[in-house]
């Protein structure tokens, strides 16, 4: 009986002291991380950029998130302006992008690969694609291992979303008078191009047109028809939109003026005036409700994604957040809504988005613009020449109602007016 219980207290004191181990290390690990953290931000501060990437990898080392440290593409843009680029002046990522300069994290290390496809001074089109990770302390040029084999075209280089899982590299670059899209992904260690795109005569460029953050590569199928491709979880290219090519809007198709204009002059005798009145196209209850959902989705992942959570302040009674890039600009940010609301409702609500307090900018934010309800059917539609009102049934959890929306046809398209669950 004695060694029975000499036994159980010999294992209650090595199960205690084990478990008081794990937990004195977790504490050691956690000031550790956090150590390193406040190393990082003071470096970071004092412009120290090649100090601060390394602090950062060795915060990445130790446990780390990259949610942690809230100014990564600030640090990436200035190491790589000072690395890379000292006679560049660019103040915005989208600066160095049309520069063929990039930074993504394609091998889900938590550390950005840096990217280049730098002008080839020799006069040829096509330059290699340049590829920098982060190994041993440093950041080492890995393109013979890790590039992808063929040559790309100089361009704005971008790194984004190509599917709810996937990040790709691609590269929008103009080719005389068409335009050349390479989608790159990482596999097994190495950049491959997972799909190249010519659209001929036609500035279009991967983009994001839904607003849902995935980028959308354009194809041009037939000389009238554009059509805009998704990525599926295979990496499958699927068409989720089609365009009819207005081959008058010169802004769009690069076009043979003066052959053009010759025709016209040898046939102004024998055609009849053209008539210049817009055709305005009604929408169909599916097409209401798809404009609704893309207007919404755009509102609630561009505010949600430019402004940091872990700096709020209330002003008006409202709650905005700092803006990630200080360096952002804000006017460009309002004329993005363009693309789905009409002049009047970015004007009147948009504008008021974005705040500036003691020298800091800051955008609209809150965990009411997260909600994004369920729109499932349009109920009825009144259409006029110009304007639709329409009543669109929604669902938000276990409940079931029904918000207003006003469409204007605006700028050759059907914009969002106003309605009842916009963030406004």
């Amino acid at each position: 009986m004695t060694k029975k219980l000499n036994l159980t207290v010999a294992l209650f004191l090595i199960i205690s002291l084990s478990l008081f181990g794990c937990s004195k290390s977790n504490d050691n690990n956690k000031t550790n991380k956090e150590d390193i953290l406040n190393q990082l931000n003071k470096v970071y501060s004092e412009k120290k950029y090649p100090e601060s990437v390394s602090k950062y990898a060795e915060f990445i080392s130790a446990g780390g998130d990259v949610k942690e440290f809230g100014k990564l593409d600030e640090l990436m843009l200035n190491f790589i302006k000072e690395k890379f680029a000292k006679d560049k002046s660019w103040t915005t990522i989208g600066d160095m992008n049309k520069d063929g300069y990039a930074f993504g994290d394609l091998d889900n290390d938590k550390i950005p690969e840096i990217y280049i496809v730098p002008y080839n001074s020799k006069g040829e089109k096509k330059s290699p694609v340049k590829v920098y990770e982060y190994r041993k302390d440093k950041y080492q040029d890995l393109s013979d291992s890790v590039a992808p084999s063929n040559t790309a075209f100089p361009g704005e280089l971008v790194v984004g979303k190509i599917n709810d899982g996937t990040y790709g590299l691609i590269d929008n670059s103009a080719v005389s008078k068409d335009s050349n899209i390479d989608v790159y992904i990482m596999n097994k260690g190495k950049i491959e191009r997972l799909i190249n795109s010519t659209v001929n005569g036609l500035k279009k460029y991967a983009q994001d047109i839904d607003g849902d953050g995935i980028l959308e590569i354009p194809q041009l199928n037939d000389d009238k028809k554009l059509t805009w491709y998704k990525f599926d979880k295979d990496l499958k290219p699927i068409a989720v939109k089609e365009e009819k090519i207005n081959t008058s809007d010169n802004s769009q198709v690069v076009t043979k003026q003066n052959t053009d204009l010759k025709n016209n002059t040898a046939s102004n005798d024998t055609k009849k005036p053209a008539d210049n009145t817009a055709i305005v196209k009604s929408l169909k209850d599916e097409e209401i409700l798809s404009t609704l959902i893309v207007g919404r989705n755009f509102e609630i992942s561009k505010l949600m994604g430019i402004g940091d959570s872990n700096q709020t302040i209330t002003i008006d009674s409202l709650s905005y957040a700092a803006i990630k890039d200080q360096n952002t600009n804000v006017e460009n940010e309002i004329k993005s809504f363009n693309q789905y609301f009409s002049k009047a409702f970015v004007n009147n609500h948009v504008r008021n988005f974005f705040k500036e307090s003691d020298g800091k900018k800051y955008v609209l934010y809150g965990q009411g613009l997260s909600n994004g309800e369920n729109f499932t059917k349009v109920i009825s539609s009144d259409q006029g020449s110009s304007k639709i009102n329409a009543r669109v049934e929604y669902v938000d959890g276990d409940v079931s109602d029904v918000c207003n929306v006003e469409l204007v046809y605006e700028d050759n398209a059907w914009k969002i007016n106003d309605g009842t669950l916009l963030i406004k």
